[in-house]
């Protein structure tokens, strides 16, 4: 399954539907949620909670309701395929896979989903059009006249800070890839160097630094400032979004472009098995036993997730399943206070943070450097995790063309970035 993102351009009317569908949505997911948690509490697993078509059953009369009759309004598969949604967060949540489902928050990703291809249709232009149950015709940017392919299996409307966005889901068959001739190569993942190569090279992904953080604080004072309920104060909010939303683009668009780059210049990658949620734990403790070092902690929390490491494993995955490399992910313990050259292990090979000189051998190397050749070196020992192979086909890629959208892109000194000087013999 691939996924084309556009923006749309919606007409005032629309707007406004888009808004109250949403909205419709939201109230609906929190009332279905709300429904299954009060019959769980009495029910005490005597008697199964109402699920999906259950609900789903009722949803007819539920529009009858006196005052919610605003429902009504809301496309019907859009409504149904909300219950959707929370049956499948209950399923992954049983899973073990998510947490336990939440109440949606006004505002905060706001989105409806036409799960019928059949009432949706597609009019290709220079701007594309495409005609919604209920919204009727939409223009949305197709830059670069990019073609829509494979079979058309939903349609999905969502909205980020005030622009609105059309995300086509496609069936598509892809070919056979063919595996690129570059050689194996160790990625080693850090805050300083985004992306450290065994090759010597070193991609710098956009970082959220001193500059943005005063930039935001600026923005959270101005919203302070103004009275709850203002206009003045929906004013500021809006400037606090879109800057949110132009970080956020910067950091997808570097890493969208540095994992193309990977997975099409080499043959196999191999990444360390970074745990995020544990590395990035609080370190407050309780009242009875309090943390040391929280502040500390707390930067370098943030300055990690900046780095988003789930996401750029995300997109390795399926970006080598699609242009036919492999992904090898091994252990990531002790990767970076072991020698790449013999293999000894211990905390003072490392006396700084740039800095790698084994005690055992005299091996000294950049330090970002010494951990990625440890990286290649533990895969070509067979201490692998999980191996993708090439073959394999991702679930859901997404291809994203947004006209306007304000984004970094990396030039050829951003990509390769500059060699690190070589490692000095032992």
């Amino acid at each position: 399954m691939t996924a084309y993102r556009y923006r749309l351009d919606p007409t005032p009317e629309q707007r406004g539907f888009c808004v109250r569908t949403a909205g419709a949505c939201r109230a609906l997911y929190n009332a279905a949620l709300d429904q299954r948690n009060f019959s769980y509490q009495i029910s005490r697993r005597c008697r199964p909670t109402p699920g999906r078509f259950a609900q789903d059953a009722e949803l007819k009369e539920l529009k009858r309701v006196p005052g919610l009759e605003w429902l009504a309004e809301a496309p019907h598969h859009c409504l149904q395929q909300t219950l959707g949604d929370l049956d499948r967060a209950f399923a992954n949540f049983f899973k073990g896979f998510a947490d336990h489902p939440s109440f949606h928050k006004k505002f905060v990703n706001d989105s409806f989903c036409f799960p019928d291809a059949a009432q949706i249709k597609l009019l290709p232009s220079r701007h594309g059009w495409v005609f919604l149950p209920k919204l009727k015709w939409v223009r949305f940017h197709q830059s670069r006249q990019l073609p829509i392919e494979g079979r058309l299996c939903s349609a999905t409307v969502s909205r980020e800070g005030e622009h609105w966005y059309v995300s086509f889901q496609c069936q598509v068959e892809i070919a056979d890839p063919i595996c690129p001739s570059g050689n194996t190569v160790g990625i080693d993942l850090g805050i300083t160097n985004s992306i450290a190569l065994s090759s010597g090279e070193v991609i710098r992904l956009p970082k959220f630094g001193k500059r943005e953080q005063e930039k935001l604080a600026i923005l959270d004072r101005r919203v302070a400032s103004k009275q709850k309920g203002s206009a003045n104060r929906r004013k500021a909010l809006v400037k606090r979004h879109a800057y949110y939303r132009h970080l956020a683009s910067r950091r997808k668009d570097a890493q969208h472009t540095a994992t193309t780059l990977l997975a099409k210049s080499h043959g196999e990658l191999v990444i360390e098995d970074l745990r995020v949620r544990k590395m990035t734990a609080s370190a407050k403790g309780t009242v009875e036993a309090p943390g040391t070092n929280v502040a500390q902690k707390a930067g370098l929390n943030r300055s990690l997730l900046n780095e988003a490491f789930g996401e750029f494993r995300r997109q390795l995955t399926y970006k080598c399943a699609w242009y036919g490399s492999g992904l090898t992910i091994v252990p990531a313990m002790n990767s970076s206070r072991e020698c790449s050259a013999c293999g000894h292990t211990e905390a003072g090979n490392r006396p700084s943070r740039d800095e790698f000189r084994c005690l055992a051998c005299g091996h000294e190397a950049p330090a970002d450097w010494n951990a990625a050749e440890t990286i290649k070196n533990r895969a070509q020992r067979g201490e692998r995790l999980v191996l993708a192979a090439p073959t394999a086909l991702p679930t859901v890629g997404t291809t994203e063309h947004r006209a306007g959208t304000p984004g970094v892109r990396l030039d050829e000194a951003d990509r390769l970035g500059q060699e690190m000087p070589p490692a000095k013999a032992a």
